[in-house]
């Protein structure tokens, strides 16, 4: 940003030139709260936003009173005067998380496992991450650990490169609520009760135990077996 604001320096020509630079300086000092927001740079701030007002001011003065001290003297006055508006404005005006810390695309590995379209090397990095994916808590005794098969997402079309989901989750959805599956089979062991917790996936599946049946409302299984809801999960989910 300041490189490109030195070239601009250097190409200036006529008075729309001047504008862009200064409406630029005035980002550029805003700019250097996102390393440091201490009172010495806020006070920093300021006298850059007096400089830039100042020549704002001389740009647009073309009479008399257009001098180096009358124009200081405006220049302090007005941002003085924005001060009051200023601490209004951060009190009342709700404010929202900062723009680069906002996730703008869904990783296709996130902390919870793929998304809907899986390449060979996604598990391997998802594999080194330690982030939380879920919690469980069982209703008794855990099972043993050869039991704890956790089934997600079922990828079952392959173009060569990449495994992806045959349908869409909602199609799926709105297919299971208008034609729900049969019995698909006789239980060999005692049900096992368990209340799981996820973090949020922005996806539509959960994790859960081999062959799992829910008593949760908005969700049904799919054909293969996978727990399936009726929303993206964008908050933590019981």
């Amino acid at each position: 940003m300041i490189v490109g604001v030195v070239f601009k320096l250097l190409e200036m020509r006529d008075r729309r030139d001047i504008q862009i630079v200064i409406a630029l300086s005035y980002v550029l000092a805003m700019l250097g709260f996102i390393y440091t927001q201490t009172i010495l740079a806020t006070l920093h701030a300021i006298v850059c936003f007096i400089l830039i007002t100042g020549t704002m001011l001389s740009l647009y003065r073309d009479n008399a009173r257009n001098t180096l001290r009358d124009n200081a003297r405006l220049a302090v006055k007005l941002v003085l005067q924005s001060i009051p508006l200023t601490i209004a404005l951060f009190i009342l005006v709700p404010r929202i998380s900062p723009l680069w810390s906002m996730p703008l695309l869904v990783s296709s590995s996130t902390n919870m496992g793929v998304s809907d379209e899986m390449t060979p090397g996604d598990i391997t990095n998802l594999g080194r991450s330690g982030e939380l994916a879920f919690r469980v808590s069982f209703g008794g005794e855990a099972p043993a650990h050869k039991d704890l098969y956790w089934r997600g997402l079922v990828l079952d079309f392959f173009d060569g490169r990449t495994w992806r989901r045959a349908g869409s989750t909602l199609q799926t959805y709105q297919m299971i609520q208008c034609f729900p599956s049969t019995f698909r089979g006789v239980p060999l062991l005692e049900p096992v009760a368990y209340d799981v917790i996820l973090e949020p996936t922005q996806q539509s599946w959960v994790y859960a135990l081999q062959l799992a049946e829910t008593r949760t409302d908005g969700m049904v299984q799919d054909r293969n077996y996978s727990l399936i809801t009726d929303k993206p999960i964008t908050q933590r989910y019981r």
